[in-house]
């Protein structure tokens, strides 16, 4: 397309986004070394359900925005994609490209602004990367910070939006959802009683060992969820 890579991307490839765009059909191809080197940057990047368009790379390029130079590279996706011919240059003023996408996203864009939130992004992104548990090298790392003591109570999302949730790692466990209205509404200390109170009601369904009986009461902790978050969702 006689374009640079550092002219990327470029408004005036508008002109031009038929001829564009068939010549990204040919080149990205499934099994091409880019569309492979795509997806396995996604997968650091922690992008599940990620699927490459032609379509939206022929948009990007054609944005009339900051240059591909300037955009933010982490260091892992930087080390994979230094096997690709002539992308060296992306990436080489690591600076704020990020910062003014969501700073014009949310309409907050002023002066100072975008550099400071890219600093901030930047470092998170590196952070989710170095403990996502992807790639060859990479450790999942997990903190978790005990509700009440003696008792392993977590506070995250259930697979189902129940309140609660038994588990089992090595020892039994609860999971309290943190999107539930009702965990929203209470404060630490109303929530440790109601936390210890269903860690053991957890225990006993995770000690079942009829499939009707553990059936019965996961049925019984959907329906009381459901209802508690009804009373609760003001």
């Amino acid at each position: 397309m006689s374009v640079q890579v550092t002219d990327l991307p470029k408004g005036d490839l508008k002109e031009q986004s038929t001829e564009l765009t068939m010549w990204l059909s040919e080149n990205l191809r499934d099994k091409s070394a880019v569309v492979r080197k795509a997806y396995e940057v996604a997968d650091i990047l922690g992008l599940d359900g990620f699927s490459l368009s032609v379509d939206k790379v022929a948009e990007a390029l054609q944005h009339q925005g900051k240059k591909y130079t300037r955009i933010f590279m982490p260091v892992e996706v930087r080390k994979s994609l230094s096997m690709l011919p002539h992308c060296d240059v992306v990436g080489s003023d690591n600076t704020d490209m990020f910062g003014n996408i969501i700073a014009d996203r949310y309409n907050i864009y002023r002066s100072g602004f975008s550099d400071a939130l890219a600093i901030i992004f930047n470092a998170l992104l590196d952070f989710r990367i170095l403990c996502s548990g992807r790639g060859e090298h990479l450790q999942r790392l997990r903190i978790t910070a005990p509700l009440i003591e003696d008792v392993d109570v977590r506070l995250d999302k259930t697979s189902d939006g129940s309140l609660w949730e038994p588990g089992y790692e090595d020892d039994h466990y609860i999971t309290l959802n943190s999107e539930h209205p009702l965990i929203r509404h209470l404060s630490e200390d109303q929530s440790k009683p109601l936390a210890e109170f269903l860690f053991f009601l957890g225990e006993f369904e995770n000690s079942q060992f009829s499939d009707e009986r553990k059936k019965l009461i996961e049925n019984m902790r959907q329906t009381v969820s459901r209802s508690l978050w009804i009373k609760n969702d003001k």
